[in-house]
């Protein structure tokens, strides 16, 4: 992951590069301080490896634990 000054159309940009299996992503911001906090969270996402895909189908701690306490 990288966060890089570019110019497009005269204004400065900053891109975010990161790599998903194979395939090379990259996303555009105005602002420094937010192409580097987009690069903070691929890199904790990234980290979390199986967690980071976890949906709202997942339980709630309450739900499984009452799940749990009944078996």
């Amino acid at each position: 992951m990288s966060v890089n000054a570019v110019t497009t159309g005269g204004q400065r940009r900053w891109k975010v590069r990161w790599r998903e299996g194979t395939q090379q992503r990259s996303k555009t911001f105005a602002r420094k301080e937010d192409a580097r906090l987009y690069d903070a969270e691929v890199t904790r996402k990234r980290r979390m490896g199986k967690l980071a895909t976890l949906t709202d189908e997942s339980p709630f701690l309450a739900e499984y634990s009452a799940e749990w306490w009944d078996e």
